[in-house]
This record gives C-alpha cells, sequence and structure tokens, in this order.
C-alpha cells in the first residue's frame, strides 16, 4: 500500500511531483514533531509552527493540488517522457 503512494497511474510510473511534496511535508512536520516533544520532555508546553512553515507547507501542497487540476481539467492525464515517442516517425 505504501509503495503506490508515490505512483501516479496505475502503470506505476513514479510522480516525482509526489515524491518532493512528501518530502518537504514529512521533514518539516517531523521537525515540528521533534521540538513539541523536547519542549514537552523539559515541560515547557507547546510550541506552534511558525509562519514560515505553516506557509511552506500550504504552498507546496498547493503547488500539488494546481499540478493535478491543471492535469485533470480536460479530463486525459499528460503523456510520462516514457510515452512521448523518440523519433519523428510516430
Amino acid at each position: 500500500m505504501m509503495g503506490n503512494v508515490f505512483k501516479g497511474d496505475p502503470k506505476g510510473k513514479v510522480s516525482m511531483m509526489r515524491v518532493a511534496t512528501m518530502i518537504v511535508v514529512t521533514s518539516i512536520m517531523s521537525i515540528w514533531a521533534a521540538h513539541n516533544i523536547v519542549a514537552m520532555v523539559q515541560g515547557c508546553g507547546f510550541i506552534s509552527m511558525g509562519a514560515e512553515e505553516a506557509m511552506l507547507v500550504a504552498l507546496t501542497l498547493g503547488a500539488k493540488a494546481a499540478q493535478h487540476y491543471g492535469e485533470t481539467k480536460n479530463g486525459k492525464k499528460p503523456p510520462f517522457t516514457s510515452d512521448i515517442p523518440m523519433d519523428k516517425t510516430e
């Protein structure tokens, strides 16, 4: 199941936009969670997420949503680089 998260189509090709989005969001959220765990162990309370981090997560997810909307607006998926003909005869 987890391996299918990065696949953008049923053919099994990996979507690099999904990989980049997952890396950015996971790294920001894990660092924020680690800071909160350390703060709670030290008895300081919760640490709120900064505006910069929240904006970066929002822009990353918004870019992925805009890409998905732009690709599926006309009802068909764009071709992958392996689907594009390499010679001029096709």
